[in-house]
């Protein structure tokens, strides 16, 4: 379903958000590399976390700064750091 607040398709079940990467790159909120079962929640422009449940992993990440001004900032900045997590640890 289309998120009234964001404006993009998110899978949701139960108060979290299940990766939603193939609707659009700004519901790729656990990165490129995760699994379609993972789920989790993300802050607003600082934070995420979930768990990748194919791949036995789960992440908190904590920015100490909000670029809400600057969507797309943020969300390179998030998927980078997400994507070398799983690149560090040989997942994909």
């Amino acid at each position: 379903m289309r998120d009234r607040t964001l404006g993009y398709p998110l899978d949701r079940g139960l108060g979290v958000v299940v990766d939603s990467k193939q609707y659009c790159n700004g519901a790729a909120w656990y990165g490129n590399r995760c699994s379609r079962r993972t789920w989790g929640h993300a802050g607003y422009f600082s934070s995420v976390g979930f768990v990748d449940p194919m791949n036995k992993l789960v992440v908190t990440l904590v920015f100490n700064g909000m670029l809400e001004s600057q969507e797309n900032r943020h969300d390179a900045r998030m998927i980078s750091t997400l994507d070398a997590v799983y690149e560090d640890l040989g997942l994909s």
